[in-house]
């Protein structure tokens, strides 16, 4: 009786163990579909049908054996290659847009390694003039717009015949622009085939779109360039551009690029016509068409003038002294303009650079090539990205034109300084351009009071608006006529005192090494003694931005919010913020930071940082607790405490986190994605959805991992289309679920 006992207890004990034992998650691979209706609302497809971590990771640009585009209705895009070739040579002397449609493409890529990956596309012809048409092989400059998939995180892109953008000088340009620290597209050579046919080499080139700039380090923002429309489109004959029967400039405007970024919230749409704006003033209150009126973009633009220096030295004028091919991102975080590489039809290798005669302020272009000698050039790593992109050059050949690129800019720091002169206003340029008979729309999107005029000003109407229409499209029609975004009011382009309004919108406090951005009047009680600041918000549009260009020390931070009142309707505000207390641009070392309760989508939110934090204590968030963009830290100890959604959110950048501690995270205890790669030695988090997520390209390392109450421990999978599979790695792992890990197709998971 008593050995029944005994075993009866022995089976009881057993079964015990094993249902504890069960609800420590294991790393199962969950069924996708069961996953996409369950538990990851944000989930995509698997990277080239599950490639997997290692296999992507170790691909280079130079890995690509073959790019081959596949056009299905290949007969109506031959039909309209030919009409493109004839009305840019015999009917005509330039690609006109009609010409452009995009057409439907399948793009195969081949690696050297026989890996192959097929993405859905949409291609269309790229290019102004007839070279980008290359009738004897049958093959043309091509824009393509992937619609699933990335080619090293690039999602948009040119296929570009080399002659039209001078091969190899093009490649160097970019890449040396890009080595010194410049927004510039990657840049290299493949070879590429349409419909299976001979492959040809092109100039593979990203564009500027969301994944450049965020690859570049910059949260999104407005992209702007020159509309083309009056500068092509000069005769009655569309196909034919006839500069010769004008003895005026082509009216110049600028547009929004990305109009879906413009119009996702109406804080964006503010941001969007604030960069409009200036740009427009930039264009029109210059003394040509071949320079820009800087001083138009804000209070400090000596960034430009150093960019343009480069640009020069490299002989690739091309992209600086012709208006209508610049391109430009508005960093809203800085209030900057970022100008960005384009078509600069380089010819360093045979070319000085040569001196406008007539070109404004030029001690300010001789100051900016004095800057840009002092950028220091790695002559082994920019060779190496050279021979990436496709340049076999040696080291000793870089060196050779790095001293001609030195060389340049010595001659352009020479020219001689002059009296700081100022282009003309408004009023006194308005009749040097052509006549058209454009209207400039004038909108005000608090108000929504709006105008049109022409193209002098001075003969303005009231006009309704639908508020269903995109104000930021190329072009849209009033009255039967064409009609383009041009600002907020005429009076800001008409008085030559009105600069970008952007560096108005807050009070700068400097203290000490570093410099408080107030946005509304923030009350702040500041201990210099015991380096401490502390910063009250007690209102919805309230908050404070840290940035210096010193390295901080040994400074506390806190935070003390009291709002309580409604939630913001979108996740930026009209000034790009998302976090109540920002961190920006900065280097500090034992820094410590207290926040307690916050309103806005970040509690606290640090961008292109670098350092080290000792402590970091954020309790009371109503949305994410803690996000970093782009920097790379160390943080000694994390402790969050009721965050209404993620508790930490890493993207893009190198993290070195020692312990954490996360309790009641509302969705994430721990979000780590876009290419970061972060190394955790311990991590605790009780109550989450989910504990910890891997996304998107993203490496992580954890020693000791402790998960309690959770809907599932571990999940890694791809949530963006510019990214691919992850890795993790768990030395210590304790966690219990409600549901099986998930870890996508591709991605790689190691438990010890």
């Amino acid at each position: 009786m008593k050995k029944n006992f005994l075993n009866i207890g022995l089976l009881i004990l057993v079964i015990l163990i094993v249902i504890s034992n069960s609800e420590l998650s294991t790393p199962i691979r969950a069924s996708e579909n069961e996953t996409l209706n369950n538990q990851i609302e944000d989930l995509i497809p698997a990277l080239c049908s599950g490639i997997s971590y290692s296999e992507i990771n170790d691909l280079k640009t130079n890995d690509i054996k073959l790019i081959d585009v596949k056009i299905p209705n290949s007969a109506n895009w031959y039909r309209n290659f030919y009409n493109a070739y004839l009305h840019s040579t015999e009917k005509g002397n330039y690609i006109n847009d009609v010409f452009k449609q995009d057409f439907n493409a399948v793009v195969n890529l081949v690696y050297n390694n026989q890996k192959k990956c097929t993405y859905k596309a949409e291609v269309r012809i790229n290019g102004d003039l007839k070279d980008h048409l290359d009738v004897n092989n049958l093959i043309a400059s091509l824009d393509v717009k992937l619609e699933e998939g990335n080619i090293f995180g690039i999602t948009r892109f040119k296929l570009l015949i080399p002659e039209t953008r001078r091969g190899d000088e093009e490649i160097f340009a970019t890449t040396i622009l890009k080595h010194l620290g410049f927004l510039s597209p990657r840049s290299f050579y493949v070879n590429a085939s349409l419909n299976g046919n001979q492959a040809h080499t092109f100039i593979f080139q990203e564009k500027l779109v969301k994944e450049m700039i965020e690859y570049n380090g910059y949260r999104e923002g407005p992209v702007l360039e020159t509309n083309e429309e009056y500068v092509w489109n000069s005769d009655k004959d569309s196909f034919y551009r006839r500069d010769d029967l004008f003895d005026k400039p082509a009216v110049e405007i600028g547009r929004i690029v990305n109009t879906r970024w413009a119009n996702s919230s109406k804080e964006n749409k503010i941001i969007s016509l604030e960069a409009l704006e200036a740009f427009n003033k930039s264009l029109i209150q210059t003394t040509n068409n071949r320079q820009l009126n800087n001083e138009m973009l804000g209070l400090d633009v000596a960034h430009i003038y150093v960019f343009e220096a480069a640009n020069r030295a490299l002989v690739a004028n091309h992209n600086v002294t012709v208006n209508h091919n610049r391109q430009m991102f508005y960093n809203k975080l800085s209030n900057e303009f970022i100008p960005s590489y384009y078509d600069g039809n380089p010819e360093f290798f045979t070319k000085p650079p040569f001196e406008d005669i007539d070109y404004l302020n030029i001690q300010l272009l001789s100051e900016g090539a004095k800057k840009a000698l002092e950028i220091p050039i790695d002559i082994k790593k920019l060779t190496s990205e050279l021979n990436l992109n496709g340049l076999p050059f040696s080291e000793e050949e870089v060196e050779k034109y790095i001293n001609v690129f030195k060389s340049n800019l010595d001659i352009i720091k020479s020219y001689p300084k002059g009296i700081k002169l100022k282009h003309p206003t408004f009023t006194e340029q308005k009749n040097n351009r052509r006549d058209t008979n454009i209207q400039l729309l004038f909108f005000d999107f608090d108000s929504y009071n709006s105008y049109i005029c022409n193209q002098y000003l001075d003969n303005c109407r009231d006009i309704e608006i639908n508020k269903d229409i995109n104000l930021f499209n190329k072009k849209i029609t009033i009255d039967g006529l064409s009609a383009h975004l041009f600002a907020s009011d005429k009076e800001k382009i008409i008085n030559p005192e009105s600069t970008l309004i952007g560096s108005k919108s807050f009070e700068t406090i400097e203290i000490e090494d570093f410099k408080v951005r107030n946005y509304n009047n923030v009350n702040i009680d500041l201990d210099v003694k015991n380096k401490t600041i502390t910063f009250y918000i007690k209102e919805k549009n309230q908050k404070i931005l840290i940035t210096s260009d010193n390295v901080l020390v040994d400074w506390s931070f806190i935070v003390k919010n009291s709002y309580i009142g409604e939630e913001f309707y979108s996740r930026s505000d009209r000034n790009l913020l998302t976090g109540c207390l920002t961190f920006y641009d900065i280097e500090f070392q034992n820094i410590k930071i207290y926040s307690d309760s916050a309103h806005c989508e970040d509690n606290v939110n640090l961008i292109n940082v670098d350092g080290k934090i000792s402590f970091l204590h954020i309790v009371n968030s109503l949305n994410d607790a803690l996000d970093i963009d782009s920097s790379n830290v160390y943080i000694e100890e994390i402790y969050i405490n009721n965050a209404g959604n993620d508790c930490l959110d890493l993207s893009y950048g190198t993290y070195v986190l020692n312990k954490l501690e996360f309790i009641n995270c509302g969705d994430k205890g721990a979000s780590i994605g876009e290419s970061s790669v972060a190394k955790i030695s311990d991590i605790s988090i009780l109550n989450s959805n989910i504990a910890v997520a891997v996304k998107d390209s993203s490496d992580v390392d954890i020693g000791k991992f402790y998960g309690m109450e959770a809907g599932t421990c571990v999940q890694l999978y791809r949530k963006k289309q510019e990214f691919g599979p992850s890795r993790l790695k768990i030395l210590n792992y304790s966690c219990k679920s409600e549901n099986l890990n998930y870890i996508q197709a591709g991605s790689e998971y190691e438990e010890n």
